[in-house]
């Protein structure tokens, strides 16, 4: 009797993505994957003559599952013959769909949404994400994405630079810019440092406790006087130029505000226009930076000598007599 139905899932078999295990029974060929069989191992099963059985199969697919990640409804989904639903959006699977570990189909557009790009997918085998997974990568790009919504709410531009950075003054708060809308925002306080790269090469720099330096604030544009590499720039064409941001955040260390992405002469208006503009962010960095060192230095405690020499100074001046002045020190002393 011709065999139509995969004794695995029991969908109908397709004319491709079918093979023959143990006795000549077809079966569906994701269900090597499901069971965690990569291709050398199946190999090694063929040339042994030791082909794998619907039950050996069934066994491995469970074990490889992980149903105890998952919710009843869930469980009823993958044990089911059929799963025409995503367990994620209730919506009916189409041809665009994944299947996670356990067998657990989804719609793809989850991926996206779980902030997962191709990359990762290659990276790690389809099937080793989880559902339980995908679900709470979901949730944490749609918080954090809510979290942006209301700090771009509150955020009010006091200065921009261009369609590439924008400055929140009262709130002390800088954001980047995409299409000159806000994208992302981040906290004066947390800038660490700064530097500009024309063709991956420094030319300026400057942060905390440092004074802004660099050939980018000497030289005029086109002819930059290298202060930080020591040599003059002499090519007729900038494909970048961008100021990398050091910033005190593990999650996010450094940002980058790019000002020329593609081949530009520096003869051209548009690099002067866009130099000026970086060299003018440059300015507000270092600004920037300045205050929290002031800001710093002012929170330094007073040493005891530092407050005695000012006392002196009012004994001197006759505004403390000789006895306030000596009683004052003793207790600074603690005498």
């Amino acid at each position: 009797m011709k065999q139509n139905t995969c004794p695995i899932c029991h969908d109908k078999l397709s004319l491709f993505k079918t093979v023959k295990i143990k006795d000549g029974t077809k079966i569906c060929e994701v269900h090597y994957e499901e069971a965690g069989i990569d291709l050398s191992e199946r190999i090694d099963r063929i040339k042994n003559k030791n082909h794998f059985s619907v039950d050996e199969l069934q066994d491995r697919i469970s074990k490889n599952s992980t149903t105890e990640l998952l919710t009843d409804s869930d469980l009823n989904l993958i044990t089911s013959n059929k799963q025409k639903i995503c367990p994620i959006c209730d919506q009916k699977l189409t041809l665009l769909k994944q299947t996670l570990k356990g067998g657990v189909k989804v719609c793809e557009k989850h991926f996206g949404e779980a902030g997962i790009d191709m990359n990762e997918i290659l990276s790690r085998v389809g099937n080793e994400f989880t559902l339980e997974e995908i679900r709470l990568r979901i949730n944490t790009v749609n918080k954090v994405s809510k979290e942006l919504e209301d700090e771009r709410e509150v955020f009010r531009i006091d200065k921009n630079i261009g369609i590439f950075v924008a400055f929140d003054e009262t709130q002390k708060k800088w954001a980047t810019l995409s299409n000159g809308q806000l994208d992302r925002i981040y906290d004066y306080e947390d800038i660490v440092n700064f530097e500009l790269l024309e063709d991956g090469n420094s030319v300026a720099s400057g942060g905390l406790g440092r004074a802004l330096v660099g050939g980018a604030l000497f030289g005029g544009t086109g002819a930059i006087v290298g202060g930080i590499t020591g040599k003059k720039t002499t090519k007729a064409i900038c494909s970048t130029l961008k100021i990398k941001v050091t910033m005190n955040n593990m999650s996010e260390p450094v940002i980058y505000i790019n000002f020329i992405e593609t081949k530009t002469k520096k003869d051209s208006s548009s690099y002067k226009i866009l130099f000026d503009s970086a060299q003018e962010c440059l300015s507000i960095l270092q600004l920037i930076c300045e205050k929290a060192d002031k800001k710093t230095l002012d929170k330094q405690p007073v040493t005891p000598a530092e407050e005695i020499t000012k006392y002196k100074t009012l004994l001197d001046e006759g505004a403390i007599t000789e006895e306030e002045f000596s009683q004052l020190k003793k207790k600074l002393l603690g005498i």
